[in-house]
């Protein structure tokens, strides 16, 4: 059969080469070829990888590893404290706590 002009069949692949007109183009029209391209979904398919990231227990299993560690490493501060450059390990664990 014949595709459509404003999209694709569906089961159809996106075509990321196809050109697109922007003549007689309304926000209507521009949303249908939003969804009928598939490129509405990307951004809810990127928040549900790092939301199941997140919630994965090999994560949170390391997040609590690392927590740990870093009682530990408090632990060696208070009681080394010329033993290492315990500023340094802080910050790493600094960063990833933040980024989690």
């Amino acid at each position: 059969g014949k595709k459509a002009e404003s999209g694709t069949n569906k089961g159809d692949k996106p075509n990321p080469n196809r050109r697109i007109s922007s003549k007689n183009m309304t926000p209507s029209k521009f949303a249908d070829l939003i969804v009928s391209e598939g490129l509405a979904l990307q951004e809810e398919e990127t928040k549900g990888f790092w939301k199941s990231l997140n919630e994965s227990t090999s994560f949170q299993a390391c997040m609590a590893g690392l927590i740990c560690t870093n009682a530990i490493v408090m632990g060696l501060e208070t009681d080394l404290p010329d033993a290492l450059p315990w500023d340094v390990i802080e910050n790493m664990f600094l960063m990833v706590f933040f980024s989690e």
